[in-house]
């Protein structure tokens, strides 16, 4: 059984993203310079990782999502 674990996201948008797991989740922003940050979840460490600009996914069904 897993006691800890990591994830890594990759994001469009940082700051949407950090705002909506630090602040609508009440998660810890434990790291954030912009390009990356690092949100800290009960067993679980969630990395956040910027998207180049030309790399964006087609995104029109999923507006709703951070």
């Amino acid at each position: 059984m897993f006691k800890s674990g990591n994830v890594t996201v990759m994001v469009a948008n940082m700051k949407k993203v950090v705002k909506f797991y630090a602040e609508t989740l009440g998660l810890e922003l434990q790291h954030g310079d912009g390009h990356f940050a690092q949100i800290a979840a009960p067993g679980l460490t969630i990395g956040l990782l910027i998207l180049p600009e030309n790399k964006v996914p087609f995104r029109k069904n999923l507006a709703a999502c951070p």
